[in-house]
């Protein structure tokens, strides 16, 4: 019998399967097509937003402010500040006064005299960790006057408005630092809980001084106990001083590049540091990171040096020399540092700006601001700058999105604060402002990689099981079927 394969409805099955496989090929290869370029498009994506992270910092400069009370005798600018919303600044100056302006015009919005014992001037400034609005000033008395800032923000017909103010949380009265009255050349604070450390330098006599409050739980009685804490004096004056923030170390710099650290539990001298490796350098500015856990340092030759205790092999704690950055040849003359990053800024005396973050060890920008130097304030979000130049205000916005992204941050071992040697951690947040983001990828790519490895080893042997039980067993049984 003959099968005839041209009747038409057998062409009309063969035309059905013809277009069938042409539109299932335009399908396949369209679809291959979209997955390409949706592939691409992937890329391109992750690029755009990667290549951001490893950009640097950038400055615009506003206009310069003349404001009136800068003209006049406003006295020496020991401190300025800025509060949250870039709209208030602060000035110390060593007059004795607290002049709060307004920063987008520069007008005068308060002045608050401070409560100085009659003949005794401002000799010395020092304020708590990076984030604290405690200040203490030092007094040409031997005392010190501890104050803080604050700005109530309210909304009186649906209008915001910032008043500044000034409290006192220890009293009005200066507290005795020096007991033979001599000028406080140096002074810094430091409050853990219910506990304030003072402790201040008259040339290279240091003191300092605990308080400790209490409260009565049955009369709500508030008791204040003082405490000296003798240490062994120093040999060089002092040029600076910083608090651990758990009152646990005490950073004397003095000399021209030297730190004594002395441990407060103990009561001692922990070690004697040099600070600059070249020998004709001198440190000229210095700053605590936010969390008072690590030192920065800027010398005479433009160097800047981040610092923090670790431990030894053999146990014993030291301040370790952890990363170096380079500015250019002029002294740094100031160094402020941000209150929510490990990141700082910093001036030299040729009146340029740099901005840097210590633990992707990253040089964000070098720029000229001002024609030299002066006295800068870093706004709380680290988007403003302020400097002081003479006789004018240089407004500046900052915009440095991601500094503590860098390829050694990511890849490389990196030296985190409170650990003994650079390792590899991938820790990217934690509950509070002082953490520092531990970014490696090290450890995740290494994990994925061990998870792989150790899945392969299961399914390997399994597949390769598989395969040989169907080509093998199988296929007999297959093969019978079909000749049946």
């Amino acid at each position: 019998m003959r099968i005839d394969f041209n009747t038409p409805e057998l062409q009309r099955k063969r035309r059905i399967r013809a277009l069938k496989d042409r539109l299932t090929r335009w399908y396949v290869l369209v679809g291959g097509l979209a997955v390409l370029a949706a592939i691409t498009l992937i890329f391109f994506y992750l690029a755009y937003v990667v290549v951001p992270l490893f950009q640097g910092a950038s400055l615009t400069s506003k206009p310069a402010l003349e404001p009136a009370w800068l003209q006049q005798d406003a006295g020496k600018p020991l401190m300025i500040a800025l509060e949250e919303q870039n709209l208030v600044g602060m000035r110390v100056s060593d007059k004795g006064q607290a002049l709060f302006f307004d920063t987008r015009s520069g007008a005068e919005l308060k002045r608050v005299d401070l409560p100085l014992p009659a003949g005794v001037q401002v000799t010395s400034i020092g304020a708590d960790q990076p984030g604290s609005p405690l200040v203490v000033l030092g007094l040409s008395n031997g005392q010190v006057l501890v104050f803080h800032h604050t700005y109530k923000i309210t909304y009186p017909d649906n209008k915001k408005t910032i008043t500044p103010a000034i409290d006192y949380p220890y009293g009005q009265e200066p507290i005795a630092l020096d007991e033979q009255g001599r000028a406080l050349e140096h002074v810094s604070l430091n409050v853990n809980g219910d506990t304030l450390l003072l402790t201040g330098s008259a040339g290279a006599h240091l003191q300092v001084l605990r308080l400790s409050r209490s409260e009565n739980m049955m009369t709500g009685e508030v008791s204040n106990e003082q405490e000296r804490i003798d240490l062994p004096q120093m040999t060089e004056p002092v040029k600076q001083i910083f608090v651990d923030p758990r009152q646990q170390w005490l950073y004397v710099i003095n000399g021209r590049a030297q730190a004594d650290v002395f441990s407060l539990r103990e009561r001692s001298l922990n070690g004697r540091y040099k600070l600059a490796e070249d020998g004709n350098a001198e440190i000229t500015a210095s700053a605590q990171l936010v969390g008072g856990i690590s030192l920065i340092t800027g010398d005479s030759k433009g160097v800047l040096t981040q610092w923090f205790m670790a431990r030894d092999p053999d146990g014993e704690q030291h301040l370790k020399r952890i990363r170096d950055f380079r500015m250019g040849d002029s002294p740094i003359v100031q160094i402020d540092a941000e209150e929510r990053r490990k990141g700082f800024i910093a001036l030299d005396a040729s009146g340029k700006l740099g901005v840097f973050h210590s633990t992707a060890h990253r040089t964000l920008l070098i720029e000229q601001v001002v024609d030299g130097p002066g006295i800068l304030a870093l706004s709380p979000r680290a988007n403003r700058v302020f400097i002081e130049d003479g006789s004018k205000l240089q407004p500046l916005s900052l915009k440095n999105p991601h500094p503590e992204v860098s390829f050694s941050a990511l890849w490389g071992k990196v030296w985190y604060e409170n650990y003994d040697e650079p390792k590899y951690v991938w820790q990217s947040t934690a509950s509070n402002t002082d953490f520092e983001p531990k970014l490696s990828l090290s450890p995740l790519t290494f994990g994925t990689l061990k998870a792989a490895f150790y899945a392969m080893i299961l399914a390997a042997p399994l597949a390769i099981a598989a395969a040989i039980y169907t080509a093998y067993f199988m296929a007999r049984a297959c093969g019978a079927r079909s000749s049946r």
